[in-house]
This record gives structure tokens, sequence and C-alpha cells, in this order.
């Protein structure tokens, strides 16, 4: 638990933008496993554009606790797809 509470502190900002992809997604028809590829596609996108631009700053504090880039991605496609597959599946029920 010591170990996902800092990644899940990094997560919370984009857990808006997350909810909204799902909702958009599946309001226009798509299913969960093409939800999950595009979610891994822009999570692929986030991580590059962090590692290589200004944003590299937010990996800071990560780098200081010993996690590196790709425990940080897949913990955050983890706890996504933990929220996203539920949140798609109520959606789709009711649209």
């Amino acid at each position: 638990m010591r170990s996902i509470f800092p990644i899940w502190m990094f997560y919370k900002p984009f857990l808006v933008w997350s909810l909204g992809i799902n909702t958009f997604l599946t309001l226009i028809g798509f299913t969960i496993l093409p939800v999950i590829v595009i979610k891994l596609i822009s999570l692929l996108g986030l991580c590059y554009l962090i590692k290589e631009t200004k944003l590299k700053g937010l990996l800071k504090p990560y780098k200081l606790l010993d996690r590196s880039a790709f425990k940080i991605g897949g913990v955050l496609f983890l706890i996504d797809m933990g929220i996203s597959i539920p949140f798609v599946q109520l959606l789709g029920a009711f649209t």
C-alpha cells in the first residue's frame, strides 16, 4: 500500500480526464476492449510526453522514491482499468 499511494496521488489529477474519455468513448458506441486499447495508447503518449518535455519535473518525487517510469505507468494503467472497466460497463448498461 505504501508503494501505491504516491502513484495514486500522481493519478488523481488525471481521474476526471479518464472518466471523461470513458464517457465519450462509451457514448459513441465503443465497447470495453477498444476503450482499453485507446487508454493504453493514450497512457503511452502521456508517458512519452512527460519523459521528453518540461513535464519531466512531475516525476522527480517518484525518482527520489526509486520508482521507474515503467512501474509508474504500469500501476497507473492497472488503477485506470480498475476504475474504467466497471464505469464503462455501468454506463453501457444505461445507454
